[in-house]
């Protein structure tokens, strides 16, 4: 293994090292200048002689831990580039002599008249930067090894971050730098983490990100280096760390001034940005504002002043708590009213300098919602307020909750609801929480997990966060949980033993006792009551089992096939109730945005299909996730609350019918109550369709903007012309006539074979959707194909199935191959319906095949290349043309075709024919076919 120190650059000699002192000298006074930031370092360890007074090679003050994984015999020293004897007797003999000049220079003589007592300090610590370089060496055998500075005392109305050098020479191991935060009693209170690495690797920069939460316990901070192993064969290695720095930075809070950051359009949004913990009044600050998806749409730079009042229209727990405990440093407030917004998701972004260390970022989102009135909440789609979101749960009051629950169009929330009986309060507060959000017609789910911390100390077995854990005594069960069941059954009919991702809960044997506790106490005490559990779908339950219904869950995600698979499998077993299913969405880690979205929408509507039954529900846990992007930490929106709230109430009411078979609509789906019809379309690309849709038709993006449709006069009647792309847009006022009639429009037999002057059938296949008889017509228009539009009339009875005929004859000169036509279907009755149907036939023969190609070559002369093939065992006979422009024709046969055969016709003077399309036209002899190829000809 090379050592680490030949990882530097060979030493320089004595007279360049003089030279350099020189220079050094000069400069030192601006290289130590402040750079004017509002970053300020606080500490910092070079490992040089001022980090190690005692020169005994570990840095003054710094520890390590001992322990069994931690062996005190891996050797961790203070380590220099130069440690050969030629080298530093070289470096002896240049501190001597630049020592002479030094305090020559100092003091007015030349430098051989002076003699020093000791060496300068500047010239030892030029002498570490330019040649020794010492830094900090961990020379691995087996084990780990952590050790830290010393602590660094803070203060609270600033943040704090730090950097560091690493370098490795290891594959085995893994090395990576922290900052430890402690309270006054030297207690951690959480650590920030740098970037790892491994392998061999040059000198790599790290450091930790500086905003963090506001904590008013926090006294100081630490640095900690780690170095651990990747596998059990870990065994020898060698690491490095250098330049420690310990920042301070001002703290920003940025908040706009609604506490749910919901507004509607027209409210005026107000930021407000703070920043303590300065030093020095800091002018300004730049404030951008994007979009969702991230495109930029004003930005502002605006000046702090100082403030010591509090306006009440924010709230900011940090700040209330800097007002209390009083502050030494300066504070500014800017504030920047925003108006005039479309709807949609925001997010207000800032970035503040941190010297040489690059900037930091803080933001805050917040959403418009159009000014159209809030849809009954539908009852299929819920959130599921897990233990990872009681924080959430406790901070935020139920009037604020249950707001933000109607704001989602949330249906059905599931909450934790186990309290202690002895605690009135506690039991005040949740069957009062649960009485509210009932009474706004959002139904609740009682999840049973773990106890309520007050009585934790009964349960021997239990393991925070594990409801398995809980239920493994029944007897405690039966005493801690029946005054909580006596009062909630009256209130709530669905109870859930366990979280959505505890699926394994109820296969213990061993809980079956507790289980049982469970179910005879939903019985007594609420007759109606079912009980939920969460299961893996690829788990089998048993047949006899105490659980009502099944959430089927993964931590794998559920496509949207996967959905439809599971309903119909659930519905074919009459035995258990509807299902419910994970609406988890995708992470936002790992899949873009509009991904998320086209599948959250698309997982929505398989579940409003109505395959799984009426109370079919799919749950979104743990909303407040970052990967799942719905809620931030204090309840406000994320980048996914507006598609589910949009989605939600487009559904509401509506059951998910098909799809429209038109190619231009992209990916569509056709939702409907019988009585109105909504569209949900959207794209891989940018699109245009233009159809009939209905008589007042509106449509909207997933964020809630309007999306303009334009009706267009056609021949065939009125038209309506829209644009979208890969962000759904959900198109009200469908006519669920015309929508469903398009849905059972198909062709039979989409090929016709290119017969001139004889009359062939295409046969339509339709459906009447509505219990009335109906009658109208079908006319045929191709004006490629057709001398003439071609028109049918039909009778057909209620809920039932039709075939028509249309009389077809083609135009000598239509094309062979695929083909656009159009069919007009005119609806009678006292209001008549006409709409347009675009359909793809085939003009060919299944009996031979031609296929037609051409190339360039050097002497300027086109070649195009007939393959023409036979797939009957007749041998056939052609005639062919070809016809180009300015030119005479050029003909030739193709005789006793039986298998497959080539042909080439030469055409001089290429370059003329560039752009030109030349036209194939071949007879087949004794017969009525006319072959048509167009080929165009491209550079």
């Amino acid at each position: 293994m090379q050592p680490l120190s030949k990882a530097f650059r060979r030493y320089p000699t004595g007279t360049a090292l003089l030279f350099g002192f020189i220079l050094y000298g000069w400069g030192v006074a601006s290289t130590l200048a402040d750079d004017n930031s509002s970053t300020k370092i606080v500490r910092e360890w070079d490992f040089g002689i001022t980090e190690d007074v005692r020169r005994d090679g570990w840095p003054d003050d710094w520890t390590r831990r001992i322990g069994q994984d931690y062996p005190k015999f891996i050797p961790v020293a203070i380590h220099q580039n130069a440690t050969s004897t030629q080298d530093l007797a070289e470096i002896e003999s240049f501190r001597r002599l630049a020592s002479q000049f030094y305090v020559g220079w100092q003091q007015g003589k030349w430098p051989w008249e002076v003699i020093p007592e000791r060496v300068p300090l500047a010239i030892d610590q030029f002498l570490e930067r330019s040649v020794l370089n010492p830094f900090l060496r961990v020379n691995m055998d087996g084990g780990m090894v952590e050790v830290a500075s010393p602590v660094v005392n803070v203060d609270i109305h600033s943040v704090y971050f730090m950097s560091a050098r690493i370098l490795c020479d290891s594959p085995d191991y893994e090395a990576s730098a922290k900052l430890r935060f402690l309270d006054a009693g030297g207690k951690t209170l959480f650590e920030m983490p740098t970037k790892s690495f491994s392998g061999k690797t040059g000198w790599k920069s790290v450091s930790t990100d500086s905003q963090y939460p506001f904590r008013d316990n926090l006294s100081a901070v630490q640095v900690v280096f780690l170095v651990q192993p990747k596998s059990l064969r870990a065994y020898r290695g060698e690491f490095a760390f250098d330049a420690v720095r310990v920042y301070k930075a001002p703290r920003l809070s940025l908040s706009v001034n609604k506490p749910l950051a919901v507004y509607k359009k027209g409210e005026d949004v107000i930021a407000r940005c703070t920043a303590s913990g300065m030093s020095s009044e800091q002018t300004n600050i730049e404030l951008i504002l994007t979009d969702h998806t991230g495109r930029e749409v004003e930005r502002k730079e605006k000046f702090f002043t100082p403030t010591e009042s509090e306006n009440p229209r924010f709230i900011s727990k940090q700040e209330v708590a800097v007002k209390t405990l009083g502050k030494s440093n300066w504070e500014g407030r800017c504030e920047w009213p925003i108006s005039g917004l479309e709807p949609g998701y925001y997010e207000i972004s800032t970035k503040l300098a941190k010297g040489k260390s690059g900037v930091f970022e803080l933001d805050e989102q917040f959403i418009v919602l159009p000014s159209d009135a809030l849809r009954k909440p539908d009852a299929r789609f819920g959130w599921t307020m897990s233990n990872r979101n009681n924080s959430l749960l406790e901070s935020m009051e139920t009037g604020l909750l249950i707001e933000l629950f109607r704001l989602g169009q949330v249906g059905r929330v599931k909450l934790p609801i186990w309290y202690d009986a002895q605690d009135a309060k506690a039991s005040k507060a949740v069957t009062e929480r649960v009485d509210k959000i009932q009474l706004v017609g959002i139904n609740c789910v009682g999840v049973i997990s773990t106890p309520p911390q007050s009585i934790h100390k009964h349960f021997t077995r239990l393991i925070p966060g594990e409801t398995g854990s809980v239920l493994e005594d029944s007897l405690l069960i039966q005493t801690f949980l029946e005054p909580v069941m006596q009062q909630l059954c009256i209130r709530v009919s669905d109870f859930q033993i366990g979280w959505d991702h505890e699926t394994d809960v109820v296969s213990n044997p061993r809980l079956r006792p507790a289980l049982n506790s469970i179910q005879n106490l939903a019985r007594r005490y609420g007759q109606d009551t079912q009980i939920a559990a969460s299961r893996n779908p690829l788990y089998i339950p048993p047949k006899e089992t105490l659980i009502d219904r099944w959430q089927l869950y993964s931590t794998l995600p559920t496509t949207a096939s996967e959905i439809e698979g599971q309903l119909k499998k659930d519905k074919s077993d009459t035995s258990s109730r509807d299902p419910w299913l994970s609406l988890t969405p995708l992470s936002a880690s790992k899949y873009s945005l509009s991904v998320r979205v086209q599948d959250l929408v698309t997982r929505m509507i398989k579940i409003a299909s109505g395959l799984g039954g009426t109370s079919t529900t799919g749950w979104i846990s743990n909303p407040a996730d970052p990967e799942v992007g719905l809620l931030d930490a204090d309840g406000g929106p994320r980048e996914l609350f507006l598609p589910f709230r949009s989605t939600a109430a487009a559904l509401s009411g509506m059951r998910h019918i098909g799809t429209l078979p038109v190619p231009a609509l992209g990916v569509n789906h056709l939702i409907s109550n019988g009585e109105q019809a909504r569209l949900i379309v959207w794209s891989d690309r940018a699109r245009t369709a233009q159809l009939y849709l209905g008589e007042r038709v509106t449509a909207k993006e997933e964020r809630g903007r309007s999306v303009d449709i334009h009706t267009i006069d056609t021949p065939s009647g009125p038209e309506q012309r829209l644009d979208f792309d890969k962000w759904p847009i959900v198109i009200d006022g469908i006519d669920p006539r015309v929508a469903r009639w398009r849905m059972g429009i198909a062709i039979e037999d989409s090929r016709l074979d290119p017969l001139v002057g004889q009359t062939q059938e295409l046969k339509v296949r339709f459906a009447n959707p509505f219990a009335e008889p109906v009658a109208g017509q079908v006319t045929v228009i191709a004006k490629s194909l057709l001398s003439e539009e071609r028109r049918s009339s039909f009778e057909l009875d209620g809920n039932s199935n039709g075939n028509i005929s249309a009389s077809l004859q083609l135009r000598p000169d239509a094309n062979t191959a695929s083909a656009s036509i159009q069919l007009k279907f005119t609806i009678q009755g006292d209001k008549p319906i006409s709409f347009v149907v675009d359909q793809e036939i085939q003009i060919g023969t299944s009996d031979f095949d031609f296929e037609t190609r051409y190339e360039i070559d050097g002497d300027n002369r086109l070649k195009l290349i007939i393959d023409a093939t036979n797939h009957q065992s007749t041998p056939l006979h052609f005639d062919c043309m070809l016809l180009i422009p300015n030119r005479p024709r050029e003909r030739t046969q193709i005789s006793g075709l039986k298998d497959r055969i080539t042909k080439t016709i030469v055409l001089e003077d290429a370059a003329s024919l560039i752009g030109e399309t030349l036209w194939l036209r071949c007879e087949q002899i004794s017969t009525n076919r006319v072959l048509n190829y167009r080929i165009e000809i491209t550079p």
